[in-house]
């Protein structure tokens, strides 16, 4: 069943098998919150943290394979690939991008370990009607890694570093796990760069993780991730797949320390932002809530069925969400 804002400014119309909530005022957020925890269909994250500014800390309870099982996201890159692409440097680095279609400038970002491949079911749709552009970060898929811990400050200075090198003043930002991560940061530091911006799977604080993600960290290791990107990592990385383990533990490290974001920082945002998640989600559905409610020009999408892997597993509502949003 689908859900729209009760306020009559709402620009959502609810599509079947998602969830939608328009944010107009800030008046209404606890209602719609309250709404949303009560219809969601199929809200069956684990209980985890409402964020750094709630005050609670992380609960620890079992979690059987059953549930992992779950919440593990499927793989995008079965029977898919992408075109041949170019290399820009970009603050000293060769940064490995692809541009399809032609109008507005949309970037994609990808996430953690992962490759421009996890847009495949994405990009020919968003191709017809924008540019797309799809770089791969530092350390990830053909873009070689460098010395140093991998932050999303970094990330960030890179993404804005690779859009001064293609001459793009500004564009929609799509950004996929770390990608969204990345480009909550980017909004807060270059507002100017940001038309719209959409996070799909995004944490802003790293208490905002689920309880089945966090012990998934913690027992994390090159031999036990999941192997469709660990087996994409070794065919393309330029580093060899000697380099793993180095960059492995730069991810995790990473996932474990950051981002540091607040509610605070969120209200900051000015970009209209599209907060999309699975509601199997590795995120907390109560954190994923907490972003909504804290940038005042924000959408939520909750898409049933879904786990972190929601760009792949539910490709063409996923695809049809942002395209309404980025017309609207």
């Amino acid at each position: 069943m689908g859900l729209r804002s009760h306020s009559p400014a709402a620009t959502f119309t609810a599509r079947a098998g998602s969830t939608y909530i328009t944010r107009t005022s800030t008046s209404s957020t606890s209602a719609k919150a309250t709404s949303l925890r009560k219809r969601s269909a199929r809200p069956a994250l684990m209980a985890g943290p409402r964020g750094p500014d709630a005050g609670r800390s992380l609960r620890w309870r079992p979690i059987g394979k059953s549930v992992l099982n779950r919440h593990r996201p499927g793989s995008p890159h079965e029977g898919l690939s992408m075109t041949k692409g170019r290399y820009v440097e970009v603050n000293g680095l060769k940064t490995y991008y692809e541009v399809h279609g032609e109008g507005e400038p949309l970037l994609l970002m990808h996430g953690g370990f992962c490759t421009i491949e996890t847009f495949a079911r994405q990009t020919p749709d968003f191709a017809a009607k924008y540019h797309v552009i799809v770089p791969e970060r530092r350390g990830h898929g053909r873009t070689a890694d460098v010395d140093g811990p991998i932050t999303y400050e970094a990330m960030a200075q890179d993404t804005i570093g690779l859009m001064k090198a293609l001459g793009i003043s500004n564009a929609h930002l799509l950004g996929y796990s770390d990608g969204g991560n990345t480009a909550l940061i980017i909004a807060l530091k270059r507002p100017d760069l940001v038309r719209k911006m959409v996070c799909i799977g995004a944490n802003f604080h790293y208490n905002g993780m689920a309880a089945v993600a966090v012990q998934v960290m913690e027992h994390a290791s090159p031999e036990n991730f999941y192997p469709w990107l660990i087996n994409k990592y070794k065919e393309v990385s330029p580093d060899g797949p000697e380099h793993l383990p180095i960059v492995f533990d730069k991810i995790i490290r990473m996932w474990r320390e950051e981002p540091n974001l607040t509610t605070q920082d969120l209200a900051r945002i000015q970009a209209s932002t599209l907060v999309l998640v699975g509601d199997r989600d590795w995120v907390a559905i109560e954190h994923t809530v907490q972003m909504f409610e804290s940038i005042p020009n924000s959408h939520l999408c909750i898409v049933p069925g879904a786990t972190h892997g929601a760009p792949f597993e539910k490709a063409s509502l996923v695809n049809q969400a942002v395209l309404d949003f980025l017309v609207t």
